[in-house]
């Protein structure tokens, strides 16, 4: 059997700890006692002469030196390629896809996978790399256990979850909604998912201007039972149902967050959330296994 490590930077794991220990468990299935999980900043950590499949979660690494005894396997969770045509998108947020494309681009000739997040973005990532890198790319979606029920807390602490890195547009609504005399939580949590369990209402407000897809957020507010409001994101309904999950104009944002927490319904919507993500949990899960297995299966060439 082949070893497996499971290597992730220190900065990125403060962000993504639960799909991290998610990705772990389906990777120790399918390797056992040969799959280790890294934290580190650099690659230094691995053994010299090390023989097996070593899993990359994030782009902060440095360009290393790649072994022939190893496959070097890539999951990307970034937006890389401006998606949704003609969309308005702020000139700080083009920067900042552009700042994230540049740093792939850098480094993909060393991945003999990339796992991404984004099923519109990982075609169009294969097509632009195609003449200089070998890298196979698979849609890889996000991952998050759904939390037992009895630890959803009936009593909310906050009208709305906030947590996240400020922005002037994004603080421009807290204040209104504080005004109006909502509580909203802290920006900062070491641990999110209690956060939006004590939340009547998740937001998902854009830090800049943009209509990207935030799966990770949304994935996490769905595995918590939360009620998700999010700004509008370029093929959200492909995904997500609008049952499920509620979308507004930035315009708008304040008068449908007022609108959604009066609701009588939110319990309703809650228990709908439920039962539609056990089994998007169900189906991710199968393929995320489906796909380890064929990268595990897969002799180097």
């Amino acid at each position: 059997m082949l070893n497996a490590i499971l290597i992730v930077h220190p900065k990125s794991f403060n962000y993504i700890s639960t799909i991290v220990n998610e990705i772990s468990t389906v990777l120790n299935l399918q390797y056992g006692r040969r799959f280790n999980q890294i934290i580190s900043e650099d690659f230094s950590t691995i053994p010299e002469g090390y023989k097996g499949d070593i899993y990359i979660m994030s782009d902060l690494f440095p360009r290393f030196e790649k072994s022939d005894l190893c496959k070097y396997i890539f999951f990307n969770f970034s937006l890389l390629i401006k998606l949704g045509g003609s969309f308005d998108t702020s000139n700080k947020a083009n920067r900042w896809i552009k700042s994230k494309k540049k740093l792939f681009l850098e480094k993909v000739d060393q991945y003999d996978y990339v796992l991404d997040y984004y099923p519109s973005q990982t075609k169009k990532l294969k097509a632009i790399t195609s003449s200089y890198s070998e890298a196979i790319f698979y849609n890889f979606p996000i991952l998050i256990p759904p939390v037992p029920s009895q630890l959803m807390s009936k009593n909310k602490k906050y009208d709305f979850c906030v947590v996240g890195e400020d922005s002037k547009r994004r603080i421009k609504l807290y204040k209104k909604l504080q005004n109006r005399g909502f509580k909203l939580s802290p920006l900062e949590s070491k641990n999110l998912g209690e956060i939006i369990r004590e939340s009547k209402v998740v937001l998902n407000i854009h830090a800049e201007k943009c209509n990207t897809l935030e799966f990770p957020r949304i994935v996490e507010a769905l595995a918590n039972g939360a009620v998700v409001l999010t700004e509008k994101c370029f093929e959200l309904d492909q995904y997500f149902p609008k049952n499920v999950i509620f979308s507004s104009s930035y315009r708008g944002f304040i008068n449908n967050a007022c609108e959604l927490i009066g609701s009588e319904e939110l319990n309703i919507h809650s228990q709908s959330i439920i039962r539609f993500y056990s089994e998007y949990y169900k189906k991710s899960k199968e393929k995320i296994e489906q796909i380890i297995e064929l990268v595990r299966l897969e002799r180097k060439k």
